[in-house]
């Protein structure tokens, strides 16, 4: 299963407000705005505050179309950045005792890799994850990384207006506002080792997106609705 091979690579060698001067006019607006609020920004999740990371998840791979994650997935990262700070680091941002967001980011070399994230649907008016982005950025240049890699940008933004977006070039598009450059790779893989398990896990997930309306049926959903009797 590829990932993409097409990044975006922003520089973090440099000041706090230089990086912030690099986003977007919108993206600066939202990492002050947040700011503003008082945000409370932590590093680390305890058990409570994973299940809410993974409820925040799950939600967000029926809208969005990311895909599933399994049982364990999370609190193994988890608890893997707690035994080895110096490869990777969870922070969230909270209202009170709300979970708002929360990203996952890798470190390697001079290199910081998002790898994970989601927000919540909540409050709408407020910025979820820009603040992330921006604190992990400086918490990554602190540990000697010089770039921050937005973990894909496969699908571009698109040439339509937001509501003709599709969920991926949604996604591109926040992250675009970072600024930063595209870069692409050879593409990493991900070796799937119960496919058909996987397979229908996926088909499972696309076909409740379907039910809301928002995708038709693939081809691959056909056949594992074929292989399973539905």
């Amino acid at each position: 299963q590829p990932w993409s091979a097409r990044t975006l690579e922003v520089a973090i060698d440099r000041e706090p407000e230089q990086i912030l001067l690099s986003f977007r006019k919108e993206t600066r607006y939202d990492v002050r705005k947040a700011l503003k609020l008082n945000l409370d920004i932590r590093e680390d999740l305890d058990d409570a505050g994973l299940a809410d990371f993974e409820e925040l998840y799950r939600r967000m791979t029926l809208t969005k179309g990311a895909n599933a994650r399994p049982a364990g997935f999370f609190p193994a990262l988890r608890d893997y950045c707690r035994a080895w700070p110096q490869r990777g680091f969870i922070i969230s941002s909270w209202t009170g005792a709300e979970l708002l967001g929360a990203i996952v980011v890798f470190t390697l070399g001079r290199r910081a890799i998002y790898g994970y994230g989601a927000s919540s649907a909540n409050h709408p008016g407020m910025p979820k994850t820009h603040l992330l982005h921006f604190m992990a950025m400086q918490h990554a240049r602190r540990r000697g990384c010089e770039l921050y890699d937005m973990g894909g940008f496969g699908a571009g933004v698109g040439d339509a207006g937001p509501e003709e977006r599709t969920p991926a070039q949604k996604i591109n598009y926040f992250k675009s506002g970072f600024g930063g450059l595209q870069t692409d790779f050879v593409p990493a893989h991900e070796k799937i080792l119960r496919p058909a398990a996987y397979r229908l896990i996926r088909a499972v997930n696309r076909m409740a997106t379907r039910a809301r309306g928002r995708a038709p049926a693939s081809a691959e959903d056909l056949s594992v609705e074929k292989e399973t009797g539905r």
